[in-house]
């Protein structure tokens, strides 16, 4: 006989035949007897020591067993077990893990690294290494990370972390010391670098003096400029030597805020876009089939009646 054949046996000998109606297992334990049965498994979960789950094998598996013996079916049995211990675990407030809390990386803290459990050091923790060295992080990314799904996140570090390492070392501008990394433009190790480096810039520049004085383009009021290309003292200045241009759509006199203004304001803007838009449908239209069918009946009537 065939596997499958084998298989159809066994099914049948352990779920019965199938068939085409919904099957309905009978209800074992029902008012005071399930109250009953769910706070003794209630009482058995709770004597649990490292997680509330510890306890769910061996209480469904003496239900079943228990009424497997009393004669009772392996299925409505297996079911029934399930329905008890699922409540009873809810009624204790039981959360089942999801898939990354039941890892092993899940419950070694950030201090230490992934791989070998060595303490990471303090620099490569705020740069969020998570690999105590390259040789770790190598040997992860090669070996254990095949456990993980492809964008988990400690497979993004360790490439992150090991691609790191190839690149050529470079001195901080500010401490001096060596640092790696992707950006061909980074100019300091760390964020605190960076930071105080632009502290000990404004300090040095607080001691020079201030920009000298302008007069302005426009009115030729002195005034000191914040910025060193500045040539007007105010916005209305600058906006007063920008030369006057025609308005698109009234043809009036106006001072442009932007070198793409057409029109002198909002309304004007709105009126030339809708006759755009008139203009382009003028030029583009087309009339259906059904209007031309008549267009061309109509003119073969008129030729009948011209003819008569």
């Amino acid at each position: 006989m065939s596997y499958a054949g084998n298989r159809r046996e066994w099914l049948e000998y352990r779920y019965g035949r199938p068939t085409g109606k919904k099957v309905t297992l009978p209800e074992i334990f029902t008012g005071e007897s399930r109250t009953h049965a769910r706070e003794g498994i209630l009482d058995k979960l709770r004597d649990w020591r490292l997680s509330p789950f510890e306890n769910e094998a061996s209480c469904r598996t003496g239900i079943r067993q228990t009424l497997c013996l009393k004669g009772h079916g392996w299925q409505v049995s297996d079911v029934t077990a399930e329905s008890i211990v699922s409540e009873g675990l809810h009624l204790l407030g039981a959360e089942r893990p999801d898939w990354n809390e039941g890892q092993r990386h899940y419950s070694i803290p950030r201090e230490n690294c992934v791989r070998c459990g060595c303490a990471i050091d303090e620099a490569d923790q705020t740069r969020g290494y998570r690999f105590c060295s390259t040789v770790c992080a190598r040997a992860y990314k090669q070996h254990l990370s095949e456990e993980l799904p492809w964008d988990h996140e400690l497979r993004r570090k360790a490439y992150w972390q090991y691609a790191i390492s190839q690149k050529p070392a470079r001195e901080c501008k500010h401490c001096g010391g060596s640092f790696q990394s992707f950006d061909r433009d980074q100019l300091y190790c760390s964020k605190k670098c960076r930071v105080d480096a632009f502290a000990a810039r404004g300090k040095a520049n607080a001691g020079r003096p201030r920009s000298k004085t302008k007069q302005c383009k426009a009115c030729s009021t002195a005034f000191k400029p914040s910025q060193a290309y500045q040539v007007y003292c105010c916005e209305a200045c600058e906006r007063a030597s920008i030369p006057a241009v025609l308005c698109g759509c009234c043809g009036m006199a106006f001072r442009p805020t932007g070198a793409r203004s057409v029109y002198c304001s909002p309304v004007c803007s709105s009126a030339a876009r809708q006759r755009q838009k008139q203009q382009y449908a003028k030029a583009n239209y087309r009339p259906s089939k059904v209007i031309t069918l008549v267009i061309r009946r109509i003119e073969q009537i008129e030729e009948m009646f011209r003819a008569a």
